[in-house]
């Protein structure tokens, strides 16, 4: 929606313009599930069957962190789409807009050296409006026992490529714990 006499862009309150999380909480509720007692869930125990699901389209599966950056081991077709190309074997921060970097790197950190939950709500500035977007991170043991993470996206509307997002609030919960803030 655009304002009748500067032209700019109006983001109305409510649901509208917020993306649409409850793939992502399906997800979490998921991971939890299969978790049975042990600090995370095997990555075996969250494959295509468990996955399937028709809001979550942008998932994809993070190397922990060498040399300082986490890489996007496999990615669906959601998040190719969304920044325009294929990022398997990218940078995880090839998502967001450079500023936003220091800040995703030291949530990833915790990700795998705790290991902890991350939630990131985001916002594309890039183009003529913001689109709001949600991420998860969900730390699960590799087949060799090193932890890896899921991630989801979710983003509040179809957005064009490509997409850059920029960190509102980063949530961790280190597991065992209650939620904290960074």
């Amino acid at each position: 929606m655009t304002h009748e006499r500067t032209g700019a862009t109006v983001l109305p309150f409510g649901r509208q313009g917020r993306p649409d999380t409850q793939p992502l909480d399906r997800l979490v509720r998921r991971w939890e599930a299969r978790r049975r007692g042990r600090l995370v869930p095997r990555r075996a125990d969250l494959g295509p069957a468990v996955l399937d699901d028709d809001g979550l389209d942008r998932v994809f599966l993070v190397d922990p962190p060498r040399m300082g950056h986490a890489r996007l081991r496999l990615t669906c077709d959601g998040v190719n789409d969304l920044l325009g190309m294929d990022v398997r074997g990218m940078p995880l921060s090839a998502i967001f807009v450079p500023t936003a970097r220091a800040r995703l790197e030291a949530a990833v950190d915790e990700v795998f050296a705790r290991p902890a939950l991350c939630r990131l709500d985001l916002a594309d500035s890039i183009g003529p409006a913001s689109v709001a977007a949600a991420m998860v991170l969900l730390p699960v043991a590799g087949p060799g026992g090193g932890i890896k993470a899921l991630g989801a996206l979710a983003t509040a509307e179809a957005a064009p490529a490509p997409r850059r997002f920029r960190i509102l609030s980063v949530d961790l919960r280190p597991l065992g714990a209650t939620a904290i803030s960074a």
